[in-house]
């Protein structure tokens, strides 16, 4: 597996941002279990019907991630999740510090961590920010944006263990429901199916 690793001078750059005040720009909330489709390896699909976590990370609250990672292109996904959850967990990489003071920010840096280190292919190109920033999309067997996700636990390419899989969105999930934002998946209910030509990227 290929792991994201970013320069050294990102950590330091990092370690200037403020967990507590990054974790307070972010939301979470969970949907009503919706349908959607993936695509797997061999032109098979499968249907599934399954609830939401949406993390929605506003453009305020990735600004200063965005400066750490000090790129002259908009920074990929990867290394927006690396740096983010880095800070709030307090793990290396970026913002090797004491970590967010709540349960939801060391919960959210955790698996944003963890997640990051896969260094997803689909994530990987360079993504500008709009206005609204960027929604990461959890459920059972997706991982992604609003525009793309895949399936993790299945191999090739990360493989993750489905128990591992559901302890990260069931831990999301508690967090989500203890949470008094809202930042619901309509008026847009239906997640794009991930597009045929994915696994070319796990191919990379």
């Amino acid at each position: 597996m290929k792991w994201l690793v970013l320069p050294s001078v990102v950590s330091t750059r990092a370690e200037s941002i403020d967990p507590d005040l990054l974790c307070s720009r972010l939301s979470i909330t969970t949907t009503p279990s919706m349908p959607y489709d993936m695509a797997y390896p061999g032109n098979h699909r499968a249907s599934y019907h399954y609830p939401f976590v949406i993390l929605h990370m506003p453009r305020n609250a990735l600004a200063p991630v965005v400066e750490a990672i000090g790129s002259a292109e908009p920074p990929c996904v990867n290394a927006l999740l690396s740096v983010t959850g880095s800070v709030l967990s307090g793990r290396s990489v970026g913002g090797a510090g004491p970590g967010a003071g709540t349960r939801m920010g060391s919960v959210i840096g955790t698996v944003l961590y963890q997640a990051a280190k896969w260094s997803l292919p689909i994530f990987s190109e360079a993504h500008p920010l709009k206005d609204n920033g960027l929604d990461i999309l959890f459920s059972r067997h997706y991982f992604g944006t609003r525009q793309i996700g895949m399936d993790v636990t299945i191999p090739p390419y990360p493989g993750v263990p489905t128990p591992v899989w559901r302890i990260f969105i069931d831990a999301l999930m508690q967090q989500a429901c203890g949470a008094d934002t809202a930042h619901p998946l309509t008026p847009d209910p239906t997640v794009r199916r991930t597009p045929d030509d994915l696994y070319a990227f796990l191919r990379r």
